[in-house]
């Protein structure tokens, strides 16, 4: 469907990367953003709950996180 409408218009993850480099992003740090699904133009008025949770927080998960004693050098 993407394919046959042409799909989203850059301009949507430019905007976003303005925003970002921005100082209205401030205190937005560590999080995984889409410019297309996520309401990031209303993230500064959640900031102290978005810098408190891990919501849209990718982390990655080693084995040690999870007790295992393998996969560390």
């Amino acid at each position: 469907q993407q394919k046959n409408k042409g799909g989203v218009p850059p301009e949507k993850g430019a905007v976003l990367a303005l925003f970002l480099a921005s100082g209205a992003s401030d205190g937005i740090t560590g999080k995984l953003i889409s410019a297309v699904w996520d309401p990031w133009n209303e993230f500064a008025k959640h900031l102290e709950e978005l810098q408190k949770t891990d919501i849209y927080t990718l982390r990655r998960i080693v084995p040690k996180d999870r007790g295992m004693e393998w996969g560390d050098e």
